[in-house]
């Protein structure tokens, strides 16, 4: 796979996550119950999960594609989630066995799996 095609695949799921963020805190936000420990911790969930979305603005992708194009060929890739919310170019990605249909690569340190169908030339 090409390295230009990776770091596309690894953006979008950087916009999916995104959106799916926004959808959870939608849905936590209605689960808005009347109990004040369960509120709290709903509040709290909401915040978490807002600070991280804020996280992945067009500025913050832009710098996760600037700083994989500065890579030479041979050097070890960021994960985009890692890189964004952690601050950290050190969360590498490695490959796991994949099938003759997808090729899988997971995160060092947050774990997250990234499938990419390896028919891309």
């Amino acid at each position: 796979m090409q390295d230009s095609d990776l770091l596309e695949i690894l953006v979008q799921y950087l916009y999916k996550e995104k959106d799916r963020i926004k959808h959870e805190i939608d849905i936590l936000r209605e689960k808005h119950p009347e109990i004040t420990s369960e509120q709290r911790e709903i509040i709290n969930q909401i915040s978490i999960k807002e600070d991280y979305l804020a996280s992945i603005t067009r500025d913050s992708i832009d710098k996760y594609q600037y700083y994989w194009a500065s890579l030479k060929q041979h050097d070890r890739r960021p994960c985009p989630f890692c890189f964004i919310s952690r601050h950290d170019s050190q969360c590498f990605l490695k490959p796991l066995p994949g099938n003759n249909k997808v090729d899988v690569i997971k995160c060092e340190i947050c774990k997250r799996k990234f499938y990419l169908p390896n028919d891309i030339k």
